[in-house]
């Protein structure tokens, strides 16, 4: 019984970081629209889910092409506050 209760709870916990993962990549790409309202709606999303959207925000940091999309995860950033997105957004400006 224990043992069913564990797979059933580690299932569960595996299939609500991809359902996390999957949200903050379209979190990502509406923050990246040119639609002011959407932009600033889901970057208030982003910063809501906190930790969890700081790898994706540091890969557009990374990789975006576009320096608006760069100002706009760096605001993200420094909004969440913790640890690791402080130390990101540090890296970012470095």
């Amino acid at each position: 019984m224990v043992t069913i209760l564990l797979g059933v709870c580690l299932v569960s916990a595996g299939f609500a970081m991809a359902q996390d993962t999957s949200q903050i990549n379209q979190l990502i790409k509406d923050m990246q629209v040119t639609n002011f309202g959407e932009s600033m709606k889901a970057q208030n999303e982003l910063v809501n889910m906190g930790d969890p959207a700081v790898p994706a925000l540091r890969q557009v940091i990374f990789s975006d092409p576009d320096s608006w999309d760069r100002v706009k995860a760096l605001n993200v950033l420094g909004r969440i506050g913790t640890d690791s997105a402080i130390t990101v957004l540090l890296e970012g400006l470095g």
